[in-house]
């Protein structure tokens, strides 16, 4: 971010819980404020459940796809 901030550019981080649309909502709802609209958006989310892919159960395969992979909306 220092590089984008060395102009008169600025930029900020805000981490949220992709996998929460209050958290999601709630992290827009400070961009906006502080900036009044996104010109630039990088989205970097993911987990990992240490293991094979096919060792793994079901609830955390869903769980890595869920926050890895975009949805729908996306």
């Amino acid at each position: 971010m220092a590089e984008i901030e060395g102009g008169r550019r600025q930029a900020v981080a805000i981490p949220l819980d992709v996998a929460s649309e209050e958290s999601i909502k709630a992290g827009a709802k400070s961009v906006l404020e502080r900036f009044g609209k996104v010109e630039i958006l990088v989205n970097n989310a993911g987990i990992t459940r240490d293991g094979l892919a096919m060792a793994m159960k079901r609830a955390d395969w869903d769980d890595v796809l869920g926050r890895t992979l975009p949805g729908p909306s996306c």
